[in-house]
């Protein structure tokens, strides 16, 4: 082999070992953003989606725990805001504003819910492996639960059935125009502590983007600064959510695209 090919056989195996480094690097890092942690606080506020499904817990630590909604479901029918609970989970980053917590486990009253696991299959996993598969692997029938569900399921103390009965047969709530004030009690945090909301004095929660976050936080003159929210929001009885058309803050107004 010439010098020109070994260079060249070289320069490729470099650049393969980069790229799967790369590759890695990109994966890997939500892993290396969070840490395992268990914590112990008092919960004293729900946390609401954009449809007003619970998603979440604001701690008395100012620890903000996030799950799936139908983890919230359960958390809901069983978890009230007053209640200590215990958590395991992924800790997103420390912030000045709290601290988001990815929820795999949550026990209060002495019953526990497993956050349901989510996400596409993995690599080794394909959706449909093109091959007749044993009856083990079959899928259950429409009307019974998966057998990945089942085994989560059987880790989470069910509501009663009245509860179900109510949460499946009550309509969702329709959005409506809401204007609310106050003075902010909490900020709102994402995985990498970014400001991507608000619960004002008056309790009601406002949902947006961490680039408008940023001019929030660059208009506060302080924790008494006054917040004027007009959009659209969901009431129910778990609280109201926001997601906001204009926000003032003291005297600066921030309009948002619709």
């Amino acid at each position: 082999m010439s010098l020109f090919s070994k260079r060249h056989l070289l320069i490729g195996i470099a650049t393969f070992i980069i790229g799967i480094g790369a590759y890695g690097a990109i994966w890997g890092m939500p892993k290396f953003l969070t840490h395992n942690t268990t914590l112990r606080s008092e919960a004293t506020a729900y946390l609401l989606d954009d449809r007003g499904a619970v998603n979440g817990l604001l701690l008395a630590s100012g620890d903000q725990l996030h799950f799936s909604p139908q983890t919230g479901e359960a958390v809901a029918a069983q978890i009230k805001v007053g209640d200590e609970v215990t958590v395991i989970g992924r800790a997103g980053s420390k912030s000045n504003y709290g601290r988001a917590v990815r929820v795999e486990q949550i026990s209060a009253n002495g019953r526990t819910i497993v956050e349901a696991d989510s996400g596409p299959p993995r690599p080794h996993e394909p959706r449909d492996k093109r091959r007749p598969k044993p009856p083990g692997e079959r899928p259950s029938p429409p009307d019974a639960p998966a057998q990945g569900e089942a085994k989560h399921e059987s880790n989470v103390a069910p509501a009663s059935n009245a509860d179900a009965n109510q949460t499946e047969n009550a309509p969702p709530a329709l959005p409506e125009t809401v204007k609310a004030a106050g003075t902010i009690r909490a900020h709102l945090v994402n995985g990498h502590g970014d400001v991507d909301g608000l619960i004002l004095s008056s309790g009601e929660q406002v949902r947006f983007s961490p680039k408008v976050g940023e001019l929030i936080i660059a208009a506060e003159q302080g924790a008494e600064t006054q917040v004027s929210i007009a959009g659209t929001g969901v009431r129910n009885d778990h609280g109201t959510v926001i997601r906001p058309a204009q926000i003032t803050v003291g005297n600066q107004t921030i309009a948002l695209g619709r």
